[in-house]
């Protein structure tokens, strides 16, 4: 049998839009309540934390949002947060690596 170490290294790049009509206080303190505090600019890492769930599982489900749009498509009406679009840049840049685990 042979075994093989395989390294894929790739670019990920999205766009999240947050309406911070929509994505207010309340929602904001909810968050930060059972995940863990925003610090100073609260928004920009919602945005982050966001972006870390779709680029893990590319989930409609972000923990602590809710499901939110994806590429401007509502894929769920379960408990849609309103005001959180992620749309997904696919960037052709994409490097494997392997090499060979000698026993």
């Amino acid at each position: 049998m042979r075994k093989f170490r395989v390294t894929v290294t790739r670019t990920d790049e999205f766009e999240i839009s947050i309406d911070e009509n929509r994505i207010d206080e309340n929602l904001i303190t909810d968050f930060e309540g059972c995940m863990f505090n925003l610090g100073k600019d609260k928004i920009r890492k919602l945005a982050e934390h966001i972006c870390s769930n779709s680029v893990d599982n590319y989930n409609l489900f972000i923990e602590g949002i809710g499901y939110v749009k994806i590429d401007g498509v509502i894929r769920s009406d379960m408990g849609m947060t309103k005001g959180i679009n992620v749309e997904s840049k696919i960037i052709e840049d994409t490097e494997i690596e392997s090499r060979e685990i000698k026993a």
